[in-house]
């Protein structure tokens, strides 16, 4: 799924389908998303931006090239994910931990 993106399907599903069209700094950002999802709805833009070697602008890039309006928007999309993946319960107890 290359291209033009819509806008339904889970943001991991999103990540994955635009990775292999995402320039290199882009591709550090999506492939820390991926792997690192739980973590990355506790950070700011600029946690991320420092994890993945890479800056705001670049973050904002990503999120607009996986179809959100920014980076809050795409936090939410990785939330619902893993709400869908884990259930509400364990989402709530992992981020009171």
């Amino acid at each position: 799924m290359k291209g033009n993106l819509s806008s339904k399907g889970g943001c991991i599903l999103r990540i994955k389908g635009i990775y292999e069209d995402l320039k290199p700094a882009e591709k550090r950002v999506g492939e820390y998303v991926l792997q690192h999802a739980e973590e990355v709805i506790d950070f700011t833009i600029e946690d991320l931006a420092t994890k993945c070697d890479s800056s705001y602008a670049t973050i904002t890039r990503f999120c607009k090239r996986a179809g959100y309006s920014g980076y809050k928007e795409l936090k939410s999309g990785l939330i619902n994910d893993i709400i869908r993946d884990r259930g509400v319960d364990d989402l709530i107890y992992n981020l009171s931990i």
